[in-house]
Formats: structure tokens, sequence, C-alpha cells
């Protein structure tokens, strides 16, 4: 039977497919304040409409604030967040991957902040150890090569002879009236100084190499 035209005010549409009925109706848990009109899908092919439960591939669609409880989201060349209602914020990939990769967050079970002025680049894994924060204040484009061992020590903190204590020397320092500066082991590298002024006493202990400039005013004791 082919029918042209408008049906009107039919409550529901039954459909027979495999012995059992399909029932089109308008939903009962909505209150209609006015007419309504609701169309199919909007293209001139052969369409399936979207199912609430079913496992469907949509393609070329746009969620408007959806609120997405739990799943995960596959091939996505980009994640935008919008920051201040205005602008986008995307989380680009731009590894050249050779196998599904994860990057795995763990914030400890507290809430935590990520602010960049620059960026950031590692080679290698970046531990640290014991539970303090970590400052790092440069005053101009710095560069620094770490030993491959051994313990750092700062210039400015010369209360004891034991917190001058180093496993090696890469930089030229001058010493500080009053102290002790023990070193072991140390390489003092081309263009570098240490001065050690009169007053202060340098004890370099076990091997050295001197590349640099070793001024002494004060004392300089060979262990």
């Amino acid at each position: 039977m082919n029918l042209f035209g408008t049906l009107r005010e039919l409550a529901q549409i039954v459909m027979r497919k495999d012995t059992r009925n399909i029932t089109i109706k308008p939903s009962t848990a909505v209150t209609y304040t006015a007419d309504r009109i609701s169309e199919l899908p909007p293209e001139d092919a052969a369409s399936v409409l979207v199912s609430e439960t079913a496992s469907q591939v949509l393609t070329n669609k746009t969620l408007t604030a959806p609120v997405i409880n739990g799943g995960s989201v596959n091939g996505a060349s980009a994640v935008s967040l919008v920051d201040n209602g205005a602008n986008d914020l995307s989380i680009v990939t731009a590894s050249a991957l050779t196998a599904d990769r994860n990057l795995t967050i763990d914030v400890n079970d507290a809430n935590r902040s990520l602010d960049l002025s620059g960026n950031l680049v590692l080679a290698n894994n970046l531990t640290t150890t014991g539970n303090f924060p970590v400052s790092l204040a440069a005053t101009a484009s710095t560069s620094l090569t770490l030993p491959v061992s051994g313990t750092l020590a700062t210039l400015a903190d010369v209360a004891t002879a034991s917190q001058q204590t180093t496993d090696l020397i890469s930089v030229g320092f001058s010493t500080v009236a009053g102290t002790t500066y023990n070193h072991h082991h140390f390489t003092l590298d081309v263009g570098q100084t240490i001065t050690v002024v009169a007053g202060s006493t340098f004890v370099g202990i076990g091997p050295m190499e001197i590349n640099g400039t070793l001024e002494i005013n004060g004392e300089y004791d060979i262990v």
C-alpha cells in the first residue's frame, strides 16, 4: 500500500519484523507544550537512525556540551579544551610512533598544576628523591654540565668545611677568608680559575687535573 500526503493524529505506528512488532510512538516521559516536528536524517542516502544504547559508529558528527561518562577516545588527532570560553587549548601529539603508546599521568591522589612559560625537553628520566620542593633560579641563559656522580656544593654556603666538600670541581670560583675547602679528585677546566684568598685554606685530596688557573694567596694543601 502506497500512501501520499499526511497521516494525522496517529497514536503510534506498528511495523512487523521477524514475527515481532516494532512500535514507533511519542515519548511518554515528555509533556509536549506545542506541535513538534521530528525529521528523519537530512541526506539523500540510505540512513540508519541512532539508537540510545546500541553500539554504532557515528561519522561527521558534532557534539555540543556533551557529558561523556566512561569509555575511551580513539584516533583523535587533537583534544581541545575551551579556555575562558573563547579560545581552545589543543592537546596534539607530534610523535612519529611505531606502535600504540600510553602516556600515564599519576597525581598521587592530590590536586596538581602544571605551569609552563617555556618548552620542556627531556632526553631521559628526571627523578628527584626526598619529599622536599626544589627551586632553581637562573639570572640569564644558563648551561650546566653535571658530573657522573658526587655532591654539588654552593660557594655561598661556607659555614663549615664539610659543606664545601665535593667530589669534583669543573668550574672556577673564589674562596672566602676564614673557611677551609676540602675537595676530592677535582678537575679544573680550561679557562676556569680557582682563587684561594688570604685567610682561607684549600685542601686538595686525591688526584687533581688542573687545565685552568690556580691562583693561591692563602694556604693550599695537597693530601
